[in-house]
Formats: C-alpha cells, structure tokens, sequence
C-alpha cells in the first residue's frame, strides 16, 4: 500500500503518470496490477494518454504487462490532499527466476504540475516512488525526497495478499503513486532513456 501526500499541491491541476518497464530484452515477463485507485481530488479523464501495454483507465483496474520497452499511463487530474492505490505483482520475473536474466523491472509513480514540471519529488528522475522487481522475485520499495528536500510524501505499507489478487512471492500488495515529467525537450538524455514517448 503506498499513499501520497499531496495536500501541498490540492485544489490545482496536474498529473499523474504511472510506468512498468523492463530493464532490457533479457528482462522475464511480469505484471503489474493497479487496484482501489483513491485521488481524494478529480481525474480528467479527458487527458488520457498510455504507451505500451497498459489496460484500462483510472481509477481502475488497470494492468500493465512489461513486454515493451516502454509502458506509460499519463492522465490529468485535479490534486486532492492524498492520493493512493495498490499495486500488485505478478508472473514469472516473480514467481519462477530463471537465473539468466541480467535486468529487472521498475514500476514508477511521479507528480507533474499543470506546466508538466515534476512536483513533490526531489529526484531527478521525477519519481516519488518506485517499486524494483530484482533478479531473485525480491522486491525493493524506494521513496524519493520530497522537492524541498524534506521526507518524502510517498508512504509505502505491504499488504496481506488477499487469494483473489493472485500474487506470488516479494511483496505482494503495495499501494503507489508516481508522476512523470512529460515534455521532450525538458528532459536530459538519461531521462529520456528511461521514461521514452512524452507529451508534445
């Protein structure tokens, strides 16, 4: 379970931006689950935009599969005082290693305001928070330093795993957030790298 505070920021317009990408083609397949989508505040829903292999809309479910390079979900909402959902993680790069992959996958939430600039994170990547699949089906959570440096906003809790989620070793319930900045030619070449197709 991660939970966002975004209480600095309720009331305006922004976005939410959600990513499950492999670390390259030797990366085994898995799933992302995003359930119980709460923004305490207003989703667009007329912004959507997503790349790769991500299914349905918020506030879900949504699933994404990491067999593209580049799995995005982007979409404007206007900000409350949390905001929260959970993730669940599945499939083989979990529940089977196979011992030959030399990459994992990263699921990513980070906030943008209205002028698509990364908020209420000081990372540069413009994660809050990130959830690593590594290469034995561990799991590692990361929360990033909140934009003035402060604790982060992110709050990440695992979750008994309920039997209808399905999920199989590492941490099997994890509620997050993440914004990605969303503007090409605002980003340095490392972060384009890794976050791919932005908006134009």
């Amino acid at each position: 379970m991660v939970t966002i505070d975004t209480s600095s920021v309720s009331g305006t317009y922004g976005y939410v931006d959600l990513e499950f990408n492999p670390g390259n083609s030797t990366t085994q397949a898995a799933t992302a689950g995003i359930l119980n989508f709460e923004p305490a505040g207003m989703l667009d829903g007329t912004s959507i935009q997503t790349s790769g292999d991500f299914l349905g809309t918020l506030p879900g479910p949504l699933t994404a599969v990491n067999d593209t390079a580049y799995n995005d979900y982007f979409e404007g909402l206007t900000f409350g005082s949390v905001l929260s959902f959970m993730l669940t993680l599945s499939g083989p790069a979990i529940s089977d290693p196979n011992g030959t992959s030399t990459a994992g996958t990263t699921f990513g939430v980070g906030f943008y305001d209205a002028s698509q600039n990364s908020i209420l994170t000081g990372d540069s990547s413009g994660f809050a928070a990130e959830v690593n699949i590594n290469l034995d089906g561990s799991t590692t959570p990361t929360v990033f330093d909140s934009a003035s440096g402060g604790p982060s906003v992110a709050t990440i809790q695992a979750v008994p795993e309920p039997a209808s989620f399905g999920l199989v070793g590492g941490i099997a319930g994890i509620i997050f957030m993440r914004f990605r900045r969303r503007l090409p030619n605002r980003f340095t070449a490392v972060q384009l790298q890794r976050n791919g197709r932005r908006l134009g």
